[in-house]
């Protein structure tokens, strides 16, 4: 249900401001990323530093078409499995098992694979999730891109 298709996204005519690319290991290339083909809604904020879940009335009024949406898919969202229980009781039963930090995607970044036979690294000015915890990214403390593309040159 946050894994959704660009199909899906046009259909449901979702808000493209909590709408993030979906990157995987098969997605990275030395130097480069493929055109991911899965986006994940990321109903999450920045509030004093810290990444927030919109509340249900916030999405309702700012973000009405991801609401209806999760409203659509409740009952299944609510039976996903966070570890020994699921989110039937939970009143954020349309957050993400592991939401991760919002400022690390909003990010330029180096993107690299956890196990590799050869070096492969890419850079990421697009806004990607990952899909899995076999991606890592490097973010550097200087905002200039070129020493981005610096780094992936050596």
């Amino acid at each position: 249900m946050f894994f959704i298709s660009k199909q899906t996204l046009d259909k449901e005519n979702l808000e493209r401001e909590l709408i993030y690319p979906i990157l995987g290991v098969d997605n990275l290339y030395k130097y480069y990323l493929s055109k991911p083909l899965e986006y994940c809604i990321y109903p999450y904020y920045i509030k004093n530093g810290k990444t927030e879940l919109y509340p249900l009335n916030i999405l309702k009024g700012k973000f009405p078409n991801i609401y209806q949406y999760f409203i659509k898919n409740q009952s299944i969202l609510k039976k996903r499995s966070q570890g020994r229980k699921d989110y039937t009781e939970s009143e954020n039963w349309y957050q993400l098992n592991r939401p991760r930090e919002k400022w690390i995607y909003d990010s330029v970044k180096i993107i690299a694979p956890g196990t590799i036979n050869i070096s492969k690294f890419a850079l990421d000015t697009d806004k990607n999730l990952f899909r899995n915890a076999r991606l890592y990214s490097f973010i550097l403390n200087e905002i200039d891109i070129n020493y981005y593309k610096i780094l992936l040159a050596i």
